[in-house]
């Protein structure tokens, strides 16, 4: 009961609080949501210039249906990171399953960009990220989870050795 009692005290300035249901309702949802979980207009990497750039002299790191281009630039920004996704239309003739695979993958990278930032090694930088969709057949959600995960923490250990 206490905790009840200290989250309630917690919740005193959005609206009083009359019932236990009414708690629940208003107050757990803003208790348990995590830290900045968005993903901003900033973040995304918009400009042809920019891709061109991170195209012709990024590095790369595969996985088994993505690849991941990264440039580290020496500019700071008011963001660490900057990200596009791509699906070839060679692969996918479809909008709807380019898109459907762009979403996929905006949303796995969405749920682990914060623990990658917290990797990253201090220092003024700006990655640029390129995100590219490379197999012909379509992958699950679980699947591309996984893979970006993986290619995230790779180059976070590439990004501490250096």
């Amino acid at each position: 009961m206490n905790g009840l009692f200290l989250s309630k005290t917690l919740c005193a300035k959005l609206k009083p609080i009359t019932s236990l249901s009414n708690f629940r309702r208003k107050c757990l949802p803003w208790l348990c949501m995590p830290a900045n979980n968005s993903f901003d207009k900033k973040e995304r990497l918009c400009l042809e210039k920019q891709i061109d750039y991170l195209f012709s002299n990024g590095r790369w790191l595969r996985s088994e249906h993505l690849r991941l281009v990264y440039f580290i630039h020496s500019e700071k920004h008011e963001v660490p990171a900057q990200v596009m996704f791509s699906v070839s239309k060679k692969n996918f003739r479809r909008a709807v399953k380019r898109n459907l695979l762009k979403r996929r993958m905006r949303e796995a990278y969405r749920l682990r960009k914060q623990l990658f930032l917290h990797d990253l090694p201090e220092g003024d930088y700006l990655i640029h990220m390129g995100f590219v969709y490379s197999s012909n057949e379509l992958a699950d959600f679980v699947t591309l989870q996984s893979e970006i995960k993986s290619l995230l923490m790779q180059l976070a250990n590439r990004l501490k050795k250096n």
